[in-house]
């Protein structure tokens, strides 16, 4: 269920929030406070203080770089907009159950007790061990690893 925008006054502005919406990274955000409004680039906990919430705004600085994000704490961030999850192309999809096309060794689908059963382990193993045996410190190194 999509959560209702509520407006709230930050300075002189009225801004569109999500009330209660879960920060997440890509996340739209604005620190309540200062009115300073971007992208949710990074979340950080710390043993001994709340959790942050770096917010980097949109756009270049007067050198073409990229803004710099600035922390905050998270009590005081609000979501404007929420963003869409950013998946890889073999990644697991919770909602639909589902996996990607990719079928990649230790996916979903490997039910293998030993990773050398998998024959995309054995290749790398067996290409890891004439490289080895074929390097002049082959033998020290077999040694160390039996």
């Amino acid at each position: 269920m999509a959560k209702s925008k509520r407006k709230v006054d930050v300075g002189t502005k009225k801004i569109d929030i999500i009330p209660g919406a879960e920060i997440e990274l890509g996340d739209q955000v604005i620190d309540l406070d200062s009115g300073y409004q971007g992208t949710c680039t990074g979340l950080a906990q710390h043993l001994y203080s709340c959790p942050r919430v770096n917010i980097t705004a949109p756009g270049l600085d007067a050198n073409g770089e990229p803004k710099k994000g600035h922390w905050f704490e998270m009590q005081g961030i609000a979501v404007t907009k929420k963003s869409k999850p950013l998946e890889a192309d073999n990644a697991w999809n919770a909602k639909t159950k589902t996996k990607a096309e990719a079928d990649l060794p230790g996916g979903e689908e490997d039910t293998s007790d030993n990773a050398m059963d998998n024959p995309f382990v054995r290749q790398v193993m067996d290409d890891l061990e004439r490289t080895v045996r074929s390097s002049a410190q082959g033998p020290l190194v077999a040694r160390l690893g039996s």
